[in-house]
């Protein structure tokens, strides 16, 4: 009768050590790793971190967010595997983060995400403080164990694992600190822990590289289109004709704010502009079945993050029509909060899809990295705002109106500076993952084959 099932068995000490009846705790796998780890001398968490709880309530921060500052509020969303997120910070007052001084962050704590999104891990770096954190996340201050290396663990497929076995919950699953505390961590020597730790700091070191090409490339954009310094008109009040009204089928305010015509005349007072619907087509894909047997990747809105970590997309079977991308395709996100409006370039070979909540711009009269970084930057981002509909948690940008924006056509020169830098970026991108799927190899060798493996791994690998 059990044939083709798995059956596991624990004892009734297990069960009542655990406070866990629930048949995925006791998978075969994640008992079989556990039981890798322990050893005479393993540690676990609590012996090698001060746990840090988030405020009990934060959320009532969000009345006092500020777009710039110099004391960043972490929250939730902000926590990403290994690094924090950088793109859309927020920071409270002085006096807030005085109040909250005790969950202040230092360099070298590990966050990590114990509601919503559970186990995303996060090192804590110069760059991030002065900081406080919010009750979706846990601090992990390391008093006998190198942060880099633990931050690599706790990434790698295994820490994933072992720290996800450990959610409880139904619908609004979450991670225990008791729980956690309890996770085992390898016993490895510390010259290969320092050297998986060096690997993920390098990766660190790439990302801030990528993130000064990026800032680059876009104060080079700028001062190109003349809007360098510029800020637009920003009037209390101002009035539109009802012929000027009618044809847009728009009543709200917000879409005839001046500072969109002026975006618009500034671009064309020094360069001819045309639509994006004069440069090419403007579509959008279009839904499939996903499976876990399925080998074509499909890009969807909320993945335009970051489309460099192709494991991380879902996939549909071979057999489905998906909207196929091509090469120098331009994605748009054209819904929800936080992710509209957030774009890249498609660049990969083989065969991907993507869906209706993509826009895509297939065009060739532009390189479609200089495109790109037109619409990331802030005259692009004027007019995607200007067009965007709905309320605040369902907003959507469509097809039609997306066709409506004026691109600056910059001479072919200031186009391949803007490309090089471009690849410079990328090219620290993709080393930068490099070295974090090394640095996650190395943890998992060493815990599957042993210390010698692992380091003959980095030495083979690592130049």
């Amino acid at each position: 009768m059990l044939e083709g099932l798995e059956v596991s068995e624990a004892r009734l000490h297990q069960l009542e050590a655990t406070a866990r009846i629930d048949s995925e705790f006791y998978e075969r796998e994640l008992i079989a790793l556990d039981s890798k780890l322990q050893k005479a001398n393993t540690p676990t968490l609590s012996g090698l971190c001060r746990f840090v709880a988030g405020p009990f309530g934060s959320e009532f921060l969000v009345e006092n967010y500020i777009k710039d500052g110099q004391f960043r509020y972490i929250r939730g969303k902000d926590v990403k595997p290994f690094f924090i997120e950088e793109d859309d910070n927020v920071y409270i007052p002085q006096s807030d983060f005085e109040r909250l001084s005790e969950y202040s962050l230092q360099e070298g704590d590990i966050l990590l995400s114990v509601v919503g999104t559970l186990g995303n891990a996060s090192i804590v770096t110069q760059d991030n403080i002065p900081a406080i954190f919010s009750c979706k996340s846990t601090v992990l201050r390391c008093h006998t164990e190198n942060p880099w290396f633990l931050i690599t663990y706790l990434n790698s497929s295994i820490g994933q694992k072992l720290m996800l076995r450990r959610a409880r919950g139904a619908v609004q699953t979450g991670l225990n600190l008791p729980d956690i505390r309890a996770l085992f961590v390898p016993s490895l020597g510390e010259r290969l822990k320092t050297a998986i730790g060096d690997c993920a700091k390098l990766s660190n070191s790439k990302v801030k590289e990528a993130r000064k090409h990026q800032a680059q490339s876009e104060e080079t954009l700028l001062r190109v289109l003349g809007l360098e310094g510029w800020e637009p008109p920003e009037p209390l009040t101002y009035t539109r004709s009802a012929s000027e009204v009618l044809p847009e089928r728009r009543l709200d305010s917000e879409y005839y704010r001046p500072r969109f015509d002026a975006v618009r005349s500034k671009l064309a007072h020094k360069y001819k502009t045309m639509s994006l619907a004069e440069m090419g087509e403007v579509m959008k894909g279009w839904s499939v079945p996903y499976s876990e047997s399925g080998v074509i990747p499909i890009i969807r809105s909320g993945d335009l993050k970051d489309i460099s970590q192709v494991e991380r997309f879902l996939r549909a079977e071979e057999t489905e029509d998906v909207f196929e991308l091509c090469r120098g395709d331009v994605l748009i996100s054209s819904i929800g909060f936080g992710s509209i409006g957030k774009i890249q370039m498609f660049d990969k070979e083989g065969k991907f899809g993507t869906v209706s909540e993509v826009t895509v711009v297939r065009q060739n009269k532009v390189r479609p990295y200089y495109l790109t970084l037109f619409l990331r930057s802030r005259a692009g981002q004027m007019q995607i705002e200007q067009y965007i509909t709905g309320a605040t948690g369902q907003l959507h940008l469509y097809p039609r109106d997306v066709a409506k924006i004026q691109v600056p056509i910059v001479e072919d020169a200031i186009q391949e500076e803007l490309e090089a830098a471009a690849a410079n970026t990328i090219a620290a991108r993709d080393e930068a993952q490099k070295m974090l799927a090394l640095a996650k190899s190395a943890v998992e060798i060493a815990i599957e084959q042993g210390e010698a493996a692992a380091t003959n791994f980095l030495k083979g690998n690592v130049r």
